[in-house]
This record gives C-alpha cells, structure tokens and sequence, in this order.
C-alpha cells in the first residue's frame, strides 16, 4: 500500500508551506507519523529520493505538543525548500550553510514566533 499522508500534518503543511516557502515545496509532498522514529533518537526526518514524493516524518511522541510539531515541520520544510532551491548541491549540505541560511531566513520572517 502506497504512503499516504496524516490529514492534519498534511493541511499544517499546506498552511506552512504558504506562509513561509511561497508555496513552492512540493504539494504532493507525503507527510506523516511515526511510532517508530524516536528509536533512531530523531523526531523528524525529510526524505527526497530522486524519482519519488518527498516524504516528511515525525516522531508520534510529540503529537501531544503543537509549537515542537510546527517547529520540527518547518525545520524539515527547510531541507525540503534547500533542495528545491539548489537542487544538488542542496543535498550535500544537510544542515550546513544553505540549511542555516534558510533556517535564518525564516526566523527572520517570523515562522517560529511562539514556536522557538
């Protein structure tokens, strides 16, 4: 059975992916939880393999906290934004100075206000 996305991740995406990106991330973009993430001590994870929808994971154990989920969503919407962006040479920074560069930019613009 294919992927399919967690309806209320998914809208938090769109409404994230608008405020903050411009809307241009991916809108087939599959987003997700995860009871079983925490066990490789991560609550998030973007995957973007080339051929395939990007994915975006997040670790069930913060469902109960709304500013550490956007938080944790908008900083994989980052990868996400770097690999759009910079194709590439995006890939290869993980979270280096393209992906602090954008985690900069959307301080800046406000995305983490009440979040961070």
């Amino acid at each position: 059975m294919p992927a399919r996305s967690t309806p209320c991740l998914k809208k938090l995406f769109c409404r994230l992916n608008r405020a903050w990106f411009r809307g241009i991330l991916p809108s087939k973009t599959i987003v997700r939880w995860s009871r079983t993430l925490m066990r490789q001590n991560c609550i998030g994870l973007m995957e973007n393999v080339p051929g395939e929808i990007p994915k975006i994971t997040l670790a069930w154990e913060i469902h109960w906290c709304h500013p550490v989920v956007a938080g944790t969503l908008i900083h994989e919407m980052a990868h996400l934004s770097v690999l759009a962006k910079h194709g590439a040479r995006g890939a290869k920074t993980h979270h280096g100075l393209l992906f602090q560069k954008e985690m900069l930019r959307l301080a800046k613009a406000g995305s983490l206000k009440d979040i961070w």
